[in-house]
């Protein structure tokens, strides 16, 4: 990259080294998109209470104004309230730097706690013309120059400060004869670590006294990249024989990024406590806050030296605390410039808190997990839990902007310290109350604990619907975090009914199993469904049987002889699929080694016409008598009736009789006595019911015997049937 001059020097050498004016910051459309499409941030200064600010511009060369970074409030247009960012350049000819105050480290410490650092970056949108320049770095440092930290090249020749872009104001600086790995360490941020975002490749010395744009000249860099490594260390710069100028040992490379196209990249930076730092780029969208996965890495971090070799220049960490300064340095050259701006979220050792969000259904009484099923019409309780860890400060002016899953609806939200509830909102508009709500307290040590719970019900669908995370963010003057809820699947209420295959009742040979088998029936189901996720169970005497229909919902149980009791067993099935739906019960009856009559007609008539002669009358139809006999081949059994006059109209009696026609031709009159009408043994062919009307007419069956004297009338007469065990 080329030099730019601060201060007097001379023309020819201004003129050789492509030496530009000192550049004018100015406000342009880009910066003007910036601001407005600003995320959420923190404040950082405070105008009337310096004592309050977390950063400061750096003040390197103060008496040439060199720094060209400062701090700007976000219009509230944008969206967003409280809101401050740091342009770290703006203009051409530039370098800037933003340091942490000294109230405000980055505590590598002993005692090894995690610290986090999130925040958003912007790199203008020159990336498609090619005129980007030159980038940010992210420093770590414990240089003795403090607030005034900076990539120091100062030519005798040239007589005053100098700007080189590829440094980045961190990095060493190369030129004339400082070109060796020893003196470009010497002339870098002392006692630091920087990871930079680089955004123009500087492989190309235009000129043999060119020494300023070789850094990046090495196989493993291309394009805009991220990379990382530490600028005082002589192992970070290596000589190339090949080109007067030298290269620079670029760590943990990520090529070929995205950085200067007009949109905001969020950074996370994670510190684990011991020697461990975890980076990832672009893991939140800038319009909704939504975690996106973003790319990053896990690298070892040495803050006491021994990544390059024990020497003084990598030692990050000066003091046992291990608290170090950090911030944002920049540059840019007289030709490639970018807006570079930077907007915090979290700060390292001011506020240490936490939130997440929990959605229960409460129906089930289960935490929903994420690609979990919720069933239609089950209640829900959706809870928002924030604690505060520890800090320098209070967590201040906590602003909850919670964006609720869809298809539940919520009609009460509890807010709660603790275990004291503090406020209770309810009504239609509860999503809309909770799109911006302010909690009325602050969290710190001895007020750790806020939530917010929801309570509410799923929505009723009519198919499977997947519910995805949402991201509801909390934004303090002094910290913001955010949290997702899971995604998961809402499904709809289903019908499940269960059909009958086999017969009822089922008649049981002594000692022999049997099957009953049937079918499930579900609506509300995708095409596809697998009936295999259904389990039917059945309860038979006290026992619990289970089993799995098949892919087309066919399912059968197969009974024991050993689990039924003589005589009838009732076996009662329903079935449940695995979203907690379940069946009406279907009821089997199982006979087994039964005898005993079935389906007897309460009445049947006999109805003829008078014609004074004596008449054989047939039943009408309707009339039904059947014997069950389970008990197997061999058995036996008789079955009696007898016949009891009743009231008549007119008064008197029948004139005429009840007569049983036999099946061998004989007949039996009946009257008050029983007189065998049937007997049967049963057979291998026999299915265990006799139909015992099946075979009336006029050979066989009950008939009326009529007299020619008898009287036109409405007779009544009672018939008995009994059925003995044995032939008599």
């Amino acid at each position: 990259m080329r030099l730019t001059q601060w201060g007097l020097g001379l023309v020819g050498f201004i003129v050789a080294m492509g030496i530009g004016a000192n550049g004018v910051a100015h406000a342009d459309a880009d910066l003007d998109n910036a601001l407005n499409t600003a995320p959420q941030g923190i404040k950082i200064q405070d105008a009337s209470d310096s004592s309050a600010n977390i950063f400061t511009p750096g003040t390197a060369w103060s008496k040439q104004k060199f720094n060209q970074s400062k701090v700007v409030d976000v219009p509230e247009s944008a969206g967003v309230s409280g809101t401050q960012a740091v342009e770290v350049t703006n203009g051409s000819g530039q370098s800037g730097a933003i340091w942490s105050t000294d109230n405000n480290p980055f505590p590598l410490n002993s005692k090894h706690v995690q610290e986090t650092a999130s925040m958003w970056m912007y790199f203008g949108n020159k990336q498609s013309a090619g005129t980007a320049g030159e980038g940010m770095a992210f420093v770590l440092q414990n240089d003795s120059n403090g607030l005034a930290a900076t990539t120091k090249y100062q030519s005798s020749l040239i007589g005053g400060p100098v700007i080189q872009g590829e440094s980045l104001g961190v990095w060493g600086a190369s030129y004339f004869t400082n070109t060796t790995p020893d003196t470009i360490a010497k002339s870098a941020i002392q006692h630091s670590w920087a990871m930079e975002f680089d955004t123009e490749t500087n492989k190309t010395p235009s000129s043999a006294l060119d020494y300023s744009n070789s850094f990046d000249n090495v196989a493993s860099v291309s394009g805009a990249h991220i990379a990382w490594n530490y600028p005082s260390d002589t192992k970070t710069y290596v000589s190339d024989p090949a080109i007067s100028a030298p290269y620079m040992l670029h760590r943990g490379t990520v090529n070929n990024l995205s950085l200067s196209d007009g949109k905001w990249h969020h950074l996370t930076l994670t510190w684990d406590g011991y020697s461990k730092m975890n980076y990832v780029i672009d893991d939140k969208d800038p319009q909704t806050g939504e975690k996106l996965k973003g790319q990053g890495a896990d690298f070892s971090l040495d803050p006491g030296g021994l990544v390059g070799g024990g020497n003084d220049p990598t030692t990050i960490t000066t003091t046992d605390s291990g608290e170090t300064r950090w911030g944002f340095t920049g540059t840019t050259d007289s030709s490639k410039w970018e807006n570079n701006l930077v907007i915090f979220e979290q700060i390292p050792g001011l506020v240490n808190a936490t939130a997440k969000s929990t959605l229960n259904d409460v129906t089930t009484g289960k935490d929903v997990a994420s690609g979990d099923k919720v069933k239609s019409d089950d209640k829900v309780k959706l809870t928002y839990n924030l604690g505060y860890v520890d800090g320098r400060q209070d967590w201040k002016n906590i602003v909850a902007k919670l964006s609720l899953p869809r298809d539940l609806t919520f009609n009460q939200a509890i807010v709660s310290y603790g275990d004291s509830k503090v406020a209770t909102l309810t009504g239609d508009n509860l999503a809309s109350q909770l799109a911006k709500y302010t909690l009325p307290q602050d969290l710190s040590n001895s007020n750790k604990e806020a939530s917010i719970t929801l309570l509410g019900t799923a929505d009723d669908v009519t198919k499977e619907t997947t519910v995805p995370a949402t991201t509801s963010n909390f934004d303090g003057t002094n910290n913001i975090l955010s949290t997702d809820t899971v995604p998961f699947t809402l499904t709809p209420n289903r019908l499940i009914s269960i059909h009958k295959l086999s017969g009822d009742p089922v008649n049981v040979q002594p000692n022999q199993d049997t099957k009953v088998t049937g079918t499930v029936v579900m609506d509300n189901i995708p095409d596809d469904y697998d009936y295999r996720n259904v389990t039917v169970t059945g309860t038979l005497n006290g026992k619990t049987l289970m089993t799995q229909p098949d892919d087309e919902g066919e399912f059968n149980f197969t009974i024991p002889a050993a689990d039924l009791v003589s005589g009838s067993n009732s076996l009662v099935v329903k079935a449940s699929d695995e979203e907690g739906n379940s069946s009406d019960a279907a009821t089997w009856t199982l006979n087994m080694g039964v005898l005993q009559l079935a389906n007897v007609s309460d009445q049947a008539k006999f109805t003829t016409k008078l014609t004074g002669s004596a008449q054989a009358v047939e039943p009408d139809a309707g009339w039904t008598i059947n014997v069950i006999d389970t008990r197997g081949t061999g058995s036996a059994w008789t079955l009696q009736a007898n016949a009891t006059a009743q009231a008549t109209t007119p008064d008197g009696q029948l004139s005429g009789n009840l007569v049983y026609k036999r099946q061998n031709g004989t007949e039996v009159t009946l009257n008050q006595t029983p007189q065998t009408v049937m007997t049967h043994t049963n057979t291998a062919t026999d299915t265990g019911t006799t139909d015992v009307t099946s075979s009336w007419g006029q050979k066989a069956g009950m008939q009326a015997q009529i007299n020619s004297d008898a009287i036109v009338g409405d007779y009544t007469i009672v018939v008995g049937w009994q059925l003995i065990d044995g032939v008599s």
